[in-house]
């Protein structure tokens, strides 16, 4: 008697398979030039940022903000290093936004220090606070090329949890590397979807395997 086979490809959901190929996808650290990470702006360039910087003395107080603005600043590029552990830096940010990248969405303001940091305005009011983890700034819902945008980020000798590596003691003598500094527009729609992914992902992950909730999400996220 011959066998017969089904000709309709039916799709196998290997949870473990599902959830790897998913971390790759949405990975900052490999990958990020070929997955959705390398999609998660329109526009992005650090050449239109100068920066200029204002580092305090160390063993002398901050100064108020009246008072920075009138200090004297120097030179300072991506890929400067600043130091030591609990030292300050003012950097004045002059920024040019592309004339290409008018109305094409919310402009925001990039920033890599490895440390905490905080934008102002030229009011002197705190904007909003920059670390590893929150590096975006938004400067404006829509970007408006052409403008010449000027404005300070307070970088800090310190990271999230001080200047230790773990449960390592303190480090007095560390230094940070500003890796970014920058303009971008983001990809809206490329983003929501990195978001729902990343959701999805962590309640596939935080639920136990036969859970039918979590069952569901992982088929979601492998859905063509």
């Amino acid at each position: 008697m011959a066998t017969s086979y089904s000709t309709n490809w039916v799709p196998q959901h290997h949870r473990d398979i599902i959830l790897g190929r998913i971390d790759s996808f949405l990975n900052k650290d490999m990958f990020s030039d070929a997955n959705i990470r390398s999609q998660m702006f329109s526009h992005k360039d650090a050449s239109c940022v100068s920066l200029e910087v204002y580092s305090v003395p160390p063993g002398t107080p901050n100064p108020k903000f009246a008072d920075i603005v009138n200090r004297e600043f120097r030179p300072a590029a991506i890929g400067d290093w600043f130091g030591p552990s609990w030292s300050t830096h003012w950097f004045r940010v002059t920024a040019s936004v592309p004339l290409g990248w008018h109305g094409s969405g919310p402009l925001l303001f990039t920033w890599d220090s490895g440390s905490e940091a905080m934008l102002y305005g030229l009011d002197g009011v705190p904007v909003q606070g920059i670390t590893d983890q929150r590096n975006e700034v938004q400067l404006s819902g829509v970007a408006e090329g052409g403008a010449v945008l000027v404005f300070y980020v307070e970088m800090a000798g310190c990271s999230m949890f001080g200047t230790g590596d773990g449960i390592k003691p303190p480090d007095p003598n560390k230094r940070f590397q500003l890796k970014e500094a920058g303009l971008a527009v983001p990809n809206t729609v490329v983003r929501q979807i990195a978001y729902d992914l990343m959701a999805i992902l962590d309640i596939a992950k935080s639920l136990p395997p036969d859970s039918d909730v979590g069952m569901e999400a992982v088929y979601a996220a492998n859905k063509p």
